[in-house]
């Protein structure tokens, strides 16, 4: 909650100029005006309230948006000198506020509009009537402002006022064209009022209208701009193709342009038009880098795939390779060892023949052997058939001829 005082109005210091903006000005920041005045409303009050219903009238007829521009107001009057007939305190108040807001029909045609346009500008108006404070404040230049100096009745009344005041349900958000203002919305928009009133001339209705819905558009682009960054901060690092870049452009884009079709406005359907080509735009403008960050990303990543691959290629070559060098290695190695086999096999053969052939030389040696004892057994026992026939005996072991 900010409690504002401005400085006092309808004096002889300030000008009619300074006087509308400081009115005005408050009129655009607060959510409860409060207007301290004294004895009762005069007229020319009414007419310094007139900046501020000019610019609810030029809002209300441009914005196309049924709620009023501002929300309560309250005429508090000290000095009240008329209680019989309007008691003190907000009752009384309001039925004297009746009475000079009515519209009648003697009046002229300036005081019937400046009564309609307060009354349409406003979701609340209310009025308060308080007694005279007493001498102690009225007059005392060193009062302090403690209770203590003050008329029992006016005490009183402020004992009553100031927590109503206060109360929960009259403490309400700032609202600009009926949304809800926050902190950083609300500094942004009194940081604009500021630099608007600063100016040397009388502040035109359609400035404020147009910076108002400027700032509150804008704010808006921002965080449906947000939306479709935060959607690409979490989604551009797994972005691995050209269809996922216009995958997630499209669906970022769409959500951001979805948040502000779908959020309150304000202004016409020009300016929703004319804003909503300016999130356009600044998407398009800032989907330029990141698009072009992650084509060289996927690039990269093909670039890396083709070297991978290349290189699994060259590696699936070289085992290829390795691999025929070994097959060729072992054919050559089973070759010798066939060759060595069939040669060990060769000698053993030849061996065999030999041994064969050492055999049947062996074997003719026996049978020549055997043969030729067979002869000289033949030859022996022809001779002792000769012996025997010439007549020859045998002695011991040998044969001898008788002569």
């Amino acid at each position: 909650m900010i409690i504002a005082d401005s400085q006092g109005l309808f004096d002889t210091e300030t000008s009619t100029a300074d006087n509308s903006k400081i009115f005005s000005l408050v009129t655009l920041m607060t959510s409860m005006e409060i207007l301290n005045l004294q004895g009762i409303i005069q007229e020319d009050h009414l007419q310094y309230l007139q900046f501020a219903t000019e610019y609810a009238k030029f809002t209300t007829n441009q914005s196309g948006q049924d709620q009023k521009p501002f929300q309560s107001f309250m005429f508090l009057i000290r000095d009240w000198n008329n209680p019989d007939e309007y008691p003190f305190g907000f009752e009384g108040g309001r039925k004297y506020l009746d009475e000079v807001l009515v519209v009648k029909p003697q009046h002229p045609a300036e005081l019937k509009s400046v009564r309609e346009y307060i009354k349409s500008s406003f979701d609340k108006l209310t009025c308060s009537l308080l007694p005279y404070p007493g001498k102690t404040v009225a007059r005392d230049s060193n009062y302090d402002g403690r209770w203590a100096g003050m008329d029992e009745d006016f005490l009183s009344e402020l004992k009553l006022l100031i927590p109503k005041l206060l109360s929960v349900e009259n403490l309400t958000t700032k609202k600009i064209n009926g949304i809800d203002m926050t902190g950083t919305l609300a500094n942004e928009y009194f940081q604009q009022f500021l630099n608007i009133f600063q100016s040397s001339s009388v502040v035109q209705p359609q400035s404020i209208y147009e910076t108002t819905i400027d700032k509150f558009m804008t704010s808006l682009v921002n965080r449906c701009f947000d939306v479709y960054k935060n959607f690409v901060n979490n989604s551009v690092n797994g972005i691995a193709n050209e269809d996922q870049i216009n995958n997630v452009f499209n669906t970022s884009k769409g959500a951001a342009m979805s948040t502000f079709d779908n959020e309150k406005k304000m202004g016409s359907p020009a300016h929703a038009a004319k804003y909503r080509d300016i999130l356009n735009t600044r998407i398009d403008n800032d989907s330029v880098g990141w698009k072009g960050t992650a084509m060289a990303k996927i690039l990269k990543i093909r670039e890396d795939q083709r070297r991978a691959e290349e290189a699994a290629r060259e590696a699936e070559r070289l085992r290829r390779e390795r691999e025929e060098q070994e097959r060729l290695a072992r054919e050559r190695q089973e070759q010798l060892a066939r060759e060595e086999a069939a040669r060990v096999a060769a000698a053993a053969q030849h061996a065999e023949f030999l041994r064969q052939q050492q055999l049947a030389i062996e074997a003719e040696q026996e049978r020549q052997r055997l043969a030729e004892e067979e002869r000289q057994r033949e030859i022996r026992r022809q001779q002792m058939h000769k012996f025997r026939n010439r007549g020859g005996t045998k002695k011991g072991n040998h044969w001898v001829i008788e002569p």
